[in-house]
């Protein structure tokens, strides 16, 4: 799904709630970086955003065969 986005678009940009430790470490597993820690939004609660560039995704060896 990442390599279709990077296809169109230079970041893709997620939403994990603060408590969602798993969801975080897989966010970082794959080159995921914090960019806003701990955002506010009714009803969802607390969240951070995790952005993906393209380079990042090139990069990483998670994706490499």
């Amino acid at each position: 799904m990442l390599a279709h986005a990077f296809r169109f678009v230079e970041r893709v940009r997620f939403r994990v709630g603060e408590g969602n430790l798993r969801s975080r470490q897989a966010m970082e597993k794959i080159g995921g970086v914090a960019r806003q820690e701990l955002r506010e939004r009714p009803p969802m609660g607390p969240h951070v955003i995790y952005e993906i560039t393209k380079d990042n995704f090139a990069a990483n060896p998670y994706w490499r065969d």
